[in-house]
C-alpha cells in the first residue's frame, strides 16, 4: 500500500524556514484543489509546526515525485526565488508513512510531547480534503484510523496528562520573565482555540486581568464572558499596549499585526515599564524589529524549545506506551487494509456461488414435485450451509493474505474478474 508523506517540521528545519510554508485555514481549501490537479489524492496537514503533504499512489516513485512538486509550490508561493527547501524535507512512504501519522496525530511527534491540539487538527484536514474531494477512500481509512489510534494513545497512556500545549507552556516561559502574575494584566490577541487555551494557562497561573482581543469582535466578547475578563476591539490594540503588561498572540493572521512602529510609540508612553510578547503564531503576529526596541521581550516558537523537552522527559513512560500502541494499530491497520481490498473479490465469489446454488436448487426441485414446503426449506438451508463451508477457507484466506498474486489465482480458479468493483464500472 503506498501511502506516502512529505513535508516540513519543527524537527527538520528552523521555526523561520518552517513559517514560510504555513497555510492558514483560508488558503487551505484553494491549496487543496490546485494539489489535485498536481498529485491527484491529497490531505494537507498544516499547523504551526509542521506542514505535510499526505498521499496515496499506486506508484511510489510517481507520488513521491508530484508531492514534492507540490510542496516546492507551496513554499514559493509567496517568495518566489527563496532559498531552495529540500535540506529540511522528508518524505516516507508505507508503514513508515503510516507510523508518521499515527505518531503525528497521537502528539508523539509535537514540539510539545501529548499536545492535544493536534488529533483535532487532522480532524479538520481530512474534512476540509473530504469537502473538497481530494481523498480516496484509502486515505480516508487511513486518517479515520489515526484519529481512532490518537483517542486510544490518550485514553490508555499519560501522555495527555494536565493537557500541556504550546499555549501553556508559552505562558509558563512568560511567568518566569515576568515573575508572578498576580499583579499583572495581559492582553490575549485571538480568540480561538490557541487563544482560549493561552488564556486559560494564564488563569491557572493567577494572572491578575486577562483583556480579549479578536478580529470577530463577537468571538471577543464571547470569549472574555466565559473568561470573566474585558475585552476590547481589535483596532484599539495599539491603546491596550499602553497600559497591559504582557501580550499573548495567537492569531492566524498572514503577516505581523504589531507592528514596531506601534510598539515603540507605546513605550514612549510606558514611562519606562518593560512589556512582554509571547507570540505563538505562525507566521508571527509580531514583527521581528521588535525584539530590538528597549525595555520589550518578545518569546516566540523557537524560544519554547527548553520547557519543551523538560515535558517530554517527564512524560518518558508515557510516550514508551503510547509507541507501542502505535505499533500495535499500524499491523491492525494494514490487516483492515488487507480485508478490505479484497471484499470485492469475496463478495463477488459469493455471488456466483450463489448463482450456482440456486440453480442446482431448481433443477433438483423439478425432480422431487412431492415436496412440502418444509422439505423444500430443508433443502434450500442444506444448500447454503455446503456453499458456506466450502467458500470458508478461500474468504479467510483473502482476507488474511496480501499476495495479489494469490488473489488473482483464486478469481481465475472460479472464473472471476480480479476487480470487480472496476469491471462493474467499466461495465456501466
Amino acid at each position: 500500500m503506498n501511502f506516502l508523506v512529505a513535508g516540513v517540521s519543527h524537527n527538520s528545519a528552523p521555526i523561520e524556514r518552517l513559517q514560510r510554508l504555513t497555510i492558514n485555514r483560508r488558503s487551505l481549501s484553494d491549496l487543496i484543489q490546485q494539489g489535485t490537479l498536481i498529485v491527484g489524492d491529497i490531505v494537507i496537514l498544516s499547523t504551526c509546526n509542521r506542514t505535510e503533504l499526505y498521499s496515496y499512489n499506486p506508484d511510489k516513485e510517481v507520488g513521491e515525485r508530484q508531492l514534492l512538486e507540490f510542496l516546492e509550490i507551496i513554499d514559493q508561493r509567496l517568495e518566489p526565488g527563496a532559498a531552495p527547501l529540500p535540506p529540511y524535507v522528508y518524505s516516507l512512504s508505507g508503514d513508515d508513512a503510516i507510523r508518521h501519522l499515527f505518531r503525528v496525530t497521537s502528539g508523539l511527534d509535537a514540539l510539545v510531547l501529548g499536545e492535544p491540539e493536534i488529533a483535532g487538527q487532522v480532524a479538520h484536514a481530512l474534512r476540509v480534503a473530504g469537502e473538497a474531494k481530494s481523498i480516496s477512500p484509502h486515505l480516508s481509512r487511513l486518517f479515520h484510523h489515526a484519529i481512532r489510534t490518537s483517542r486510544k494513545v490518550r485514553s490508555s497512556t499519560d501522555i495527555g496528562r494536565a493537557r500541556v500545549s504550546v499555549s501553556s507552556i508559552g505562558v509558563d516561559l512568560l511567568t518566569r520573565a515576568v515573575g508572578s502574575l498576580e499583579d499583572h494584566s495581559v492582553l490575549v490577541v485571538g480568540a480561538g482555540e490557541t487563544g482560549m487555551q493561552a488564556a486559560r494557562a494564564l488563569r491557572r497561573n493567577g494572572v491578575g486581568e486577562i483583556i480579549v482581543t479578536s478580529r470577530r469582535r463577537e468571538r471577543a466578547i464571547e470569549a472574555a464572558a466565559e473568561l470573566g475578563s474585558k475585552y476590547v476591539d481589535f483596532d484599539d490594540i495599539h491603546t491596550a499596549l499602553l497600559t497591559v503588561d504582557a501580550v499573548v498572540t495567537c492569531t492566524a493572521a498572514e503577516s505581523s499585526i504589531i507592528s514596531t512602529k506601534m510598539v515603540r510609540e507605546a513605550m514612549a508612553e510606558r514611562d519606562g515599564r518593560a512589556l512582554f510578547f509571547l507570540d505563538v503564531a505562525l507566521p508571527p503576529d509580531v514583527e521581528a524589529s521588535v525584539r530590538e526596541i528597549d525595555g520589550v521581550t518578545v518569546f516566540g516558537l523557537g524560544d519554547l524549545t527548553e520547557i519543551a523537552e523538560v515535558h517530554r522527559n517527564e512524560r518518558a513512560h508515557a510516550a514508551n506506551a503510547a509507541e507501542a500502541i502505535i505499533e500495535s494499530e499500524l499491523l491492525h491497520f494494514n490487516d483492515l487494509l488487507v480485508g478490505a481490498a479484497s471484499e470485492p473479490l469475496i463478495r463477488a465469489l459469493g455471488e456466483r456461488a450463489d448463482t450456482v446454488r440456486e440453480a442446482e436448487i431448481a433443477r433438483a426441485l423439478k425432480r422431487l414435485p412431492g415436496l412440502s414446503d418444509a422439505d423444500r426449506e430443508v433443502i434450500d438451508a442444506m444448500s447454503r450451509a455446503i456453499v458456506k463451508k466450502l467458500l470458508a477457507d478461500p474468504i479467510a484466506y483473502l482476507r488474511t493474505s496480501d499476495d495479489l498474486e494469490s488473489s488473482s489465482a483464486v478469481a481465475r480458479a472460479f472464473d472471476l474478474p480480479e476487480d470487480p468493483d472496476n469491471e462493474s464500472t467499466d461495465a456501466a
